[in-house]
């Protein structure tokens, strides 16, 4: 092997002050020839002892680079550069802002989840919305049998079981019709008592507790005609076609989707069901055919306020025809609390919370004009320091909590407009004399309830996400706390083989999803579309899956690809998954250079904080400052020693204690952060090259290395050569031959050449090379004391 070893100064090594030559950087070159083995002895000086391996900045005698030395020593004896103290000081000082933000971040998350509970009452909302979904579930029936004496006791059917225009009638005229039009007070079954019939203040209620607010709506929406798919055979059959609605009815549809679609009516076409005229305008209704073939959609609705909950409620009973011939049934309201703010904790949580949201906002903006500051002017050097993943998430909270409180007070307007038109509506209809001016304020009410119910749905997307942005603001204040910024650490260096697990996971999962598809699609609605087959196997991942239902239906083919799924991407890809992820979690808790606890970090703060306070102790941001001010911000990089005694004079106030424990502190954490462990596998590896490589040398030289030479006398037989000088490995042996220390010296080279490439770890090749030079140091002991045994100095050395 040829090997060149340039002896270009190197900016991250300080020359060193023992007289030893210029530090270098070795720079290696692929060898050419596997015959021609030649050494730069002047050059060889850039790899000498005399520099330490962990602390640059220190030098020591030849062979004690790689010797312990506490961070004690360096500080007393060496001192520490200016960018590793400060670098140290930034660092505690943005753990301890980090662990002091971590409470804010918790309160944020409290008081968002305060100021939507005490406005938005879920428990309440659904226990009335309960208990009308389960009246009209349970009591609006038809298909009556009847007794001897003509009574009619028991409906067997519900809205559920409508699947004809006659049913939609029987359970109008039968069902929905006997709850909401009630007119005699109920009795007990088989009493033969005359209790009478309703008031008219009793007949304006609904279960009792719930104020009707106008008449039954009926509305519809019926679709326009239009071509066949298939004209020719529609000519020959003389079909009627019709355009295909905004709602797919093919199979079942979602109640949101039903809710929240867009309801095209045709507002002659609505009915307004009065109480006492109702059983006369339905039986008009059926007459008229006005559910026909061309009808896509009917809505059945009343409107009901609870007092006792302030909740007004809005419930809606959907029949949606499908061109094939289905009616499905879905059963939705719209609900509100009418005053929001009936307590006065609901202010106070909005207070507080915005008034949170309002101190990060100055906090950043504060920032954003220190930034501008620091940059002078400079657009471009603004963004590239002020750009990062957390600020972004600080913003987006920003934004998306102004834009809720925008969102809120919209719908609160809109609520409040309902809220006033309600109330008045007794007196207003009061006055009506014609069927137009009740209808006007029949629908006002109902558009009222649609437009604050579209302002109820942004607001809930928005509190939907908003947890998101929380969430991610706990990382942030987590992200300087070593041991709560494991997860997230784990997270980030896992991404990348996540991505890569994901592409295979994926492609694997996408074609169990057409796999299924394909064989239970025709029988089984679940996999009849790819949206509903893909949650499907979500859950049959997680283990809820109706095998009975596949078994029935093709039992071979369910019993075989419910196996292969199972292995496939339970067994082993989560597994895979669940491997990829602890690894990186192994690796990454490993490499925590400073593993203290949040309860040791906050007992420190407050041990600083006292310190502060009685005047024994200069606080990080006083003390930066003031350094700054004497060094400039040049220190931020300068590898300028100081002492403990340069660091109190620079800033003026510092105590000798507290600068000494700043000194250790950094010195340590940048021993911690710079000694490489090695595995044992390529510490093995390197012994075996190396003796290999003493084998090529021996047999070279045509024999064993004999009286070695100790470096110094190396040093002095190239000191004569010019810096361009390549001698031979003849003319090196014949300068009394090689040493074991020569010996590893060139095997550190060779180290070098075999380990030194562009995709290597550097780390890893400099702590091999540590190795090595620890090896060669074994080899400079006095011979008077080493065992006089043949192959060298270290015994077996030759082989290692």
């Amino acid at each position: 092997s040829s090997v060149a070893i340039s002896g270009v100064e190197s900016e991250a090594q300080p020359k060193p002050t023992t007289g030893m030559g210029e530090r270098g950087s070795m720079a290696v070159q692929r060898p050419t020839s596997q015959s021609d083995t030649t050494f730069n002895l002047k050059d060889l000086e850039g790899l000498n002892p005399g520099q330490h391996k962990e602390y640059y900045w220190v030098t020591v005698e030849p062979g004690r680079e790689n010797q312990a030395m506490t961070p004690e020593d360096v500080v007393n004896n060496h001192g520490v550069p200016e960018h590793v103290v400060l670098t140290k000081i930034a660092e505690e000082r943005s753990e301890e802002e980090a662990v002091k933000s971590l409470p804010f971040a918790l309160l944020l998350v409290i008081l968002y989840a305060l100021m939507n509970l005490s406005h938005d009452s879920q428990g309440p909302i659904r226990s009335v919305e309960e208990a009308i979904e389960f009246d009209i579930k349970e009591n609006a029936n038809f298909a009556f049998s009847t007794g001897e004496n003509g009574n009619e006791y028991m409906g067997h059917k519900t809205y559920q079981d409508v699947n004809s225009y006659g049913d939609f009638w029987s359970w109008m005229n039968k069902g929905i019709s006997a709850l909401y039009f009630q007119t005699d007070y109920p009795i007990s079954e088989g009493s033969s008592l005359d209790m009478g019939p309703l008031t008219d203040t009793e007949k304006s209620f609904y279960l009792w507790h719930n104020k009707k607010i106008g008449p039954m709506r009926l509305r519809k929406e019926a679709l326009p005609y239009a071509d066949c798919l298939n004209e020719d055979m529609g000519n020959a059959f003389d079909l009627t076609c019709y355009e295909v609605g905004d709602l797919d009815l093919s199979l079942d549809p979602v109640d949101f989707d039903v809710a929240q679609l867009r309801f095209p009516e045709d507002r002659s076409e609505t009915v307004w069901v009065e109480h006492g005229n109702h059983s006369l305008q339905l039986r008009e209704l059926e007459t008229n055919r006005w559910v026909n073939n061309q009808t896509y959609r009917v809505m059945v609705s009343f409107l009901a306020y609870n007092g006792p909950k302030d909740i007004f409620v809005q419930t809606n009973v959907h029949f949606l025809f499908a061109r094939s011939g289905r009616i499905w049934k879905a059963l939705t309201h719209r609900s509100f609390v009418l005053e929001p703010y009936s307590t006065w904790e609901a202010y106070l949580w909005d207070i507080l919370f915005f008034s949170h949201i309002t101190l990060i906002f100055v906090t950043e903006m504060a920032e954003v004009f220190k930034e501008l500051w620091h940059a002078k002017g400079d657009c471009m050097a603004f963004l590239r320091e002020y750009i990062s993943f957390w600020n972004v998430i600080d913003w987006l909270s920003i934004i998306m909590a102004y834009t809720q409180l925008g969102v809120w007070f919209t719908r609160y307007g809109y609520v409040k407009t309902l809220e006033t038109h309600v109330r008045d509506f007794p007196t207003e209809l009061a006055t009506c004399t014609e069927d137009a001016c009740k209808h006007f304020l029949y629908d006002r009410l109902y558009d009222d309830v649609r437009i604050a119910g579209q302002w109820m749905r942004e607001q809930n997307l928005l509190g939907a996400f908003y947890p998101v942005m929380i969430v991610l603001r706990l990382f942030k204040a987590f992200q300087s706390q070593p041991r709560l910024a494991l997860v997230s650490k784990t997270l980030y260096n896992s991404s990348g083989d996540l991505a890569h697990f994901g592409i295979v996971f994926l492609s694997a999962f996408f074609s169990f999803v057409l796999v299924f598809m394909a064989i239970f699609g025709r029988e089984m609605t679940d996999f009849a579309q790819f949206d509903r087959a893909v949650m499907t196997l979500v859950r049959a991942f997680l283990g809820d899956f109706d095998y009975d239902t596949m078994d029935q239906m093709n039992r071979a083919s369910a019993f075989f690809f419910i196996l292969i799924f199972e292995v496939t991407m339970f067994l082993i890809m989560l597994n895979m998954l669940v491997a990829i992820v602890m690894d990186v979690y192994a690796d990454t808790k490993g490499h925590l250079t400073k593993g203290e606890t949040l309860w040791d970090e906050c007992y420190e703060i407050a041990e600083r904080f006292y310190m502060n306070k009685m005047g024994k102790r200069m606080p990080f941001n006083e003390l930066v400052t003031k350094y700054l001010k004497a060094r400039g911000d040049g220190a931020w990089k300068s590898k300028k020693v100081i002492s403990v005694q340069e660091f109190t004079e620079l800033v003026p106030g510092l105590g000798e204690a507290q600068a000494k424990d700043i000194l250790i502190g950094a010195c340590q954490d940048w021993g911690e952060a710079h000694n490489v462990p090695v595995q044992m596998r390529d510490v093995l590896g390197v012994a075996s090259m190396t003796a290999e490589f003493a084998g090529q040398v021996n047999a070279k030289f045509g024999g064993s290395a004999s009286s070695p030479k100790a470096l110094g006398n190396l040093h002095q037989a190239a000191a004569g050569s010019k810096p361009s000088t390549m001698l031979t490995a003849k003319e090196i042996a014949e300068m009394d031959g090689l040493s074991l220390e020569e010996l590893f010296k060139a095997a550190q080279i060779r180290c070098q050449m075999e380990f030194g490439q562009p995709d290597a770890d550097e780390e890893r090749v400099n702590a091999l090379s540590r190795i090595l030079e620890s090896c060669r140091n074994l080899s400079v002991i006095d011979e008077s004391k080493a065992p006089k045994v043949p192959g060298g100095r270290c015994g077996v050395g030759v082989t290692v």
